[in-house]
């Protein structure tokens, strides 16, 4: 019996220095696999003997593992737009709640909760779950230079997505200024800290970010195994300031500059994109698709190229393309905010559309030729697209004029069909005129576009509401058409040549021809100067009728427009346009007589695309010889629901 209890006492003995010994194999295994960077590894040694550990410190293992498969997660959905890139993220931040719900609410586990709840803002941002990372961010009340850097940018991606522009902008700013050396990609912040500033309307700041980033991206690696190894950051840095260009207005430049980078790196699939861009931007959509398209067949996850080809297409009337390039996009890049964008274009143009035209004027109360007082409201309303390419819409004209102290209205309803599809826009109307000489008429036209250059148009209208007020109140209609070509080398730069043909129900007969030439002449960040030559001449077979119609008459007329762009934040801007016109006009039996006017015009870009504009101005012009001076108001009103 003693033997045998003796024997069990030293079993027991054996045991209990053997524990010990284990629990302290555990921790070394746990700690090399810390150092190691396997956190993964060391939690689940940890988990196979929880006692060797204390509640806090198997909360720190479980953290670290948490915030490594967060940063895996990030290297996964960047280098893939498959389906289950966000598989593993997804799985992270369920663990990473289930952490901040284990953690008791004491002192000792205050500072492990911070940082769970950092790294949580951080997979949020991540995830594209901005709302839920921003009021995370926000719940913890803390001074923007109190978090650590890499939560700043996670906060800045999530308020951009957001378009809460400002607090981006300071989250980015507060980052590079804390930051130490390796904290953060400095040059990648600085880049999103770039289209923050011009997505604010701050030109200045982003032009002095893009001169630190040029200055912190050298050609060549600094310090590399290689001394030869180009940097990548420097192709960035040059297509930005290339980008600088396009986005600021200076498209001529911009073109310059991107082709000139492609010369060097004919390879880049970056500059490539960006070249496309480029012609997008100069009004070539084709010529952009088409680069577009074959990037994408290159590389079919070439996430920018795909982005472009809907985006060209949506121009060149192609919804089809659009739509199932944003909805692929959307379900596998939820928190892109290029992505979003081109989602919310598409839902644009599927949405129904209110267009609305106000125009009004006054004259001399006595002896005007036109109207004492004239106004006219012009409304359409059009239904989402059908099958795509077919709208259905409401059009109502409403105008009224005082004449010899007595009021005339027009007053027109109707209905019709609007196509578009690739290189075709067309539409189609059936109306009825009310009140006296009440008439039901017909109108369309139809706009074609061979080539990104060029743009035919033609159109008819058997019961016009462009004609005479006074031929109105005379009880006179007419039938209207009109043709026209455009040849437009670029966005900065048309040619327009129309010819018009109004036949009056009294017998006469007015054509008319005109030619306008456009041109930008400068533009910068904030301020564009924009110019129009005109020629046009009509002559009328009847003269001796009772509103204005000279047997010939010609007009030649110089415009500037002057455009200040003061503020912009996001998809909202404001612009303020000066108008500034001169020229002659000449009618048969009479001198040519001198012509003015001066407009002022202010602008509101607002969300969905979404357009407000109204101005005034005060001219003169001669009629009959006789000078007639006019001030006049206008608005026009462009809304998707």
């Amino acid at each position: 019996m003693l033997p045998t209890l003796l024997a069990a006492g030293l079993c027991l003995g054996h045991a209990a220095h053997a524990q010990p010994s284990s629990r302290d194999a555990v921790r070394n295994e746990v700690d090399a696999a810390r150092a190691a960077g396997a956190a993964g590894l060391a939690l689940d040694i940890a988990s196979r003997q929880r006692s060797a550990f204390s509640e806090l410190e198997f909360a720190r293992l479980r953290h670290a593992a948490l915030a490594q498969r967060l940063r895996w997660a990030q290297d996964e959905m960047r280098e893939s737009i498959a389906r289950t890139r966000t598989r593993d993220l997804d799985a992270a931040l369920g663990e990473g709640w289930q952490l901040l719900d284990s953690l008791p609410a004491t002192g000792d586990f205050a500072p492990l909760r911070m940082q769970v709840t950092y790294d949580m803002i951080f997979g949020l941002a991540l995830r594209g779950r901005a709302s839920s990372a921003t009021q995370l961010f926000e719940s913890l009340g803390k001074q923007m230079d109190a978090y650590p850097p890499y939560v700043l940018v996670a906060a800045g991606d999530a308020y951009e997505f957001q378009e809460r522009l400002d607090s981006a902008i300071a989250a980015y700013e507060t980052a590079l200024r804390i930051s130490g050396p390796g904290d953060v990609d400095e040059v990648g912040v600085r880049e999103k800290l770039f289209y923050a500033y011009l997505d604010r309307g701050r030109p200045e700041e982003a032009g002095e970010n893009l001169e630190r980033i040029e200055r912190a991206s050298p050609a060549l690696v600094e310090l590399a195994p290689n001394p030869e190894t180009p940097n990548a950051d420097f192709e960035r840095a040059n297509r930005m300031k290339a980008q600088y260009l396009l986005y600021t207005g200076r498209t001529s430049q911009g073109i310059i500059a991107v082709d000139a980078l492609r010369h060097d790196a004919p390879f880049s699939t970056g500059l490539r994109n960006a070249a496309a861009d480029a012609r997008m931007s100069d009004g070539h959509p084709e010529q952009a698709r088409e680069a577009f398209r074959i990037a994408t067949q290159e590389q079919p996850n070439d996430t920018e190229a795909l982005i472009g080809l809907a985006r060209s297409s949506l121009t060149l009337r192609d919804i089809r393309t659009a739509k199932e390039i944003s909805t692929a996009l959307s379900e596998r890049l939820p928190e892109s905010s290029a992505v979003r964008n081109l989602r919310r274009d598409v839902d644009v143009y599927e949405s129904p559309l209110l267009v609305m035209e106000g125009a009004a004027s006054r004259g001399p109360s006595d002896g005007s030729i036109v109207a004492g007082k004239e106004w006219s409201l012009d409304t359409k309303l059009y239904s989402a697209p059908i099958a795509n390419d077919f709208r259905v819409f409401a059009h109502q004209f409403t105008g009224q004029a005082n004449i010899e102290d007595q009021n005339r209205s027009r007053i027109r309803n109707g209905v019709g069909v609007d196509y578009r599809r690739d290189r075709v826009e067309a539409s189609a109307e059936i109306h009825r005129s009310t009140g006296m000489g009440a008439r039901t008429g017909v109108s369309g036209d139809i706009h074609f576009y061979p080539a990104d250059t060029w743009r035919l148009t033609a159109g008819f209208d058997t019961d016009s509401n462009d004609l005479p007020w006074r031929a109105y109140w005379n009880g006179v209609h007419g039938w209207t058409g009109t043709v026209g070509v455009r040849y437009q080398p670029n966005a900065r730069r048309y040619l327009d040549a129309t010819y018009k043909r109004d036949d009056y129900s009294d017998g006469n007969v007015r054509q008319s021809a005109g030619l306008t030439w456009f041109e930008t002449l400068y533009e910068s960040p904030r301020h564009a100067v924009s110019g129009w030559a005109s020629v046009t001449t009509s002559r009328n077979s009847l003269t001796d009728v009772p509103y204005f119609s000279p047997s010939h008459d010609a007009t030649a007329q110089l415009t500037a427009m002057y455009e200040w762009r003061p503020w912009r934040d996001g998809q909202k801007a404001f612009r303020q346009r000066v108008y500034g016109t001169v020229g002659g006009y000449r009618q048969a039996g009479f001198s040519t007589e001198p012509l003015w006017e001066i407009r002022l015009e202010q602008v509101w870009d607002l969300p969905r695309h979404t357009t407000i504009t109204y101005g005034i101005g005060y001219g003169r012009r001669s009629y009959d010889g006789q000078p007639e001076n006019r001030a006049s108001a206008y608005f026009s009103l462009n809304v998707p629901f």
